[in-house]
């Protein structure tokens, strides 16, 4: 058989091996997995999963483990659109959002921990408490010189552009 417009030919080899690679593209999660229970079993464990039966992101891989593989395996994500930062993690020797990251496919590999320089409660699940406290000592907020007269009350406007509404898209509001 030759290509259009080129000298080069193709062979089709009539394989069931080609066929069944072509079918299925498998990719290794290893996974950091601990819990209190057992304090000394420290383990990253081995997940296959074939990325043409998952979303290209990280957290669909994580979801698809979760719901077919392992019930057990813990991990936080919340809106699954980068705004929280619930999901972070450290992939692949990267800190990022879950949400977020593809899955690299050039990769027969993917390594998944917890964020390295916070304390672990179980599996990819980390203690947030410390950050809170910084967070809330440091106040990376908008102040308004004059405070609103109703306290107490959040209020979160929603104007008419043409056609469609615009709401607030703040996690906490």
């Amino acid at each position: 058989m030759q290509a259009l417009g080129s000298n080069i030919e193709m062979t089709v080899i009539d394989s069931p091996y080609i066929y069944a690679r072509a079918s299925t593209a498998l990719k290794t999660f290893s996974i950091y997995c601990w819990t209190p229970e057992n304090p000394t079993k420290l383990e990253l464990q081995d997940y296959q999963i074939d990325l043409k039966d998952c979303g290209p992101i990280v957290l669909d891989a994580l979801i698809k483990i979760k719901n077919e593989v392992d019930p057990t395996l813990t991990f936080r994500r919340s809106r699954h659109e980068g705004i929280c930062g619930s999901c972070a993690m450290n992939i692949d020797g990267c800190n990022g959002l879950v949400c977020l990251t593809k899955i690299e496919s050039e990769s027969s590999a993917s390594m998944i921990t917890p964020l390295p320089h916070m304390f672990v409660i179980k599996d990819l699940v980390v203690d947030m408490t410390n950050f809170y406290n910084q967070y809330k000592s440091i106040e990376p907020w908008l102040k308004r010189k004059n405070p609103p007269r109703r306290k107490g009350k959040r209020f979160c406007r929603v104007r008419k552009i043409g056609r469609s509404w615009m709401g607030c898209t703040s996690v906490y509001c």
